[in-house]
């Protein structure tokens, strides 16, 4: 449509003035506008319209548009150096005069960008976004809808990934035509991997992704967290081989992948998560900007949260083919020219499990701590499980409370 390629044209046109100096307060009108470009009055409304829309403008009835105010603020991150230099670019065009920085602490940021698990207590620590605006979102049709609930804790959705990948295998090619010359990616199964134990005794490689492997797996054996899916998963580490070298395969991400691909001469293909008793899930990685509570201006830090979801956002953030947009056809953008096998990728969408995100936060932390301490199996399986039978004594002791009229949330 004509009409609306010209809106959008004249748009980027007036957004780069902006960004050059060249407006020092007052817009041109939509008559001024309409002579300049040689367009319809209604098509120069309608860029006008946009900007104000995308918040760089304020329309000022019988009087005209006008830029908004500049606000100069420093909005500090507790992020990884990646994704704040991206964000630090898309903020100060979006929202001119807000600048971005990284920090270290806990209690100097403003915004939190959460992995998939991050081990902090969401109600505690973080705003929920309107429940309103999620209805609007999901509403539009425009995003990967299973993404959603991937960190929602009880009716709360408290972020929204700038980007994800599902967590799939690498395996080494050479190696594996070695081991099986008519290996099917596809058609991967846990009975698989045990048949491969009797030829290698390096199957799984833990590298740094032993929490990841746990919570795969503790998905692939139920819909819900509790003591008896968390011996389930346990028993399924034991199962198999772990070594913290070179295995046949890792645990790997489509960002992963992508850095993998670029860094290093080393080959490898990728397969999907296995089908463990009859069920194949597929992992989530993802990042997530969050507000913390004990921040200021809570309205304005959500605005920017909620602003990475637009797509000119959605392409900064994996214009390097780093991850996969939430924004549906942003995704479909960067599915091409891979070393690996995007197809894989994309398919193992469908397969997408979040059901087990509500593994309460005690829990998680100290799934983190016992893993990365690198200690042994049976020790980290004894202290998650502790930590448990804890989470679930704390909830059955609300949940008498509650009932009892006692309990004041």
């Amino acid at each position: 449509m004509p009409g609306i390629s010209k809106t959008k044209k004249i748009a980027k046109i007036l957004e780069e003035r902006i960004a050059a100096g060249i407006y020092a307060d007052k817009l041109p009108s939509d008559e001024q506008l309409s002579r300049e470009f040689g367009i319809a009055r209604m098509t120069a409304a309608g860029a006008l319209k946009q900007l104000v829309a995308d918040g760089s403008a304020v329309r000022v009835p019988f009087k005209g548009t006008f830029l908004k105010p500049r606000r100069e603020r420093i909005i500090r991150v507790l992020a990884g150096r990646r994704f704040t230099e991206k964000l630090a670019v898309w903020t100060e065009k979006r929202f001119p005069g807000v600048h971005i920085e990284r920090v270290a602490e806990h209690d100097a940021a403003d915004l939190a960008v959460l992995t998939t698990f991050s081990p902090l207590d969401y109600a505690e620590e973080l705003v929920p976004i309107p429940r309103d605006k999620i209805a609007e979102l999901e509403k539009s049709g425009r995003f990967f809808s299973c993404i959603f609930p991937t960190h929602r804790r009880g009716r709360d959705i408290y972020a929204l990934p700038a980007f994800f990948s599902p967590i799939l295998f690498a395996y080494d090619p050479v190696l594996m035509r070695n081991l099986a010359p008519d290996f099917d990616p596809y058609g991967l199964s846990w009975d698989d991997l045990l048949a491969f134990r009797k030829q290698t005794d390096s199957i799984l490689s833990l590298k740094d992704a032993c929490d990841v492997w746990f919570y795969t797996l503790l998905q692939s054996v139920s819909d819900h967290f509790d003591i008896d899916a968390c011996r389930q998963a346990f028993a399924l580490f034991r199962e198999l081989p772990f070594t913290r070298g070179n295995g046949l395969f890792t645990i790997i991400t489509r960002h992963g992948a992508a850095i993998r691909s670029r860094k290093t001469a080393e080959k490898f293909d990728i397969a999907p998560m296995p089908l463990i008793r009859g069920r194949r899930v597929a992992g989530l990685a993802s990042e997530s900007l969050a507000v913390f509570r004990h921040a200021d201006d809570h309205d304005f830090l959500m605005e920017i949260c909620l602003s990475t979801l637009e797509p000119d956002c959605q392409r900064l953030f994996t214009e390097e083919q780093y991850g996969i947009p939430l924004d549906r056809a942003c995704a479909v953008d960067t599915f091409t020219g891979h070393s690996f096998r995007d197809d894989i990728f994309f398919t193992e969408i469908n397969h997408l499990s979040t059901e087990c995100q509500t593994v309460p936060f005690s829990v998680r932390r100290e799934v983190r701590l016992s893993f990365s301490e690198g200690l042994p199996l049976g020790a980290v399986e004894e202290k998650v499980l502790a930590a448990a039978r804890q989470a679930a004594f704390d909830a059955e002791r609300n949940q008498h409370l509650y009932q009892s009229g006692e309990y004041c949330a």
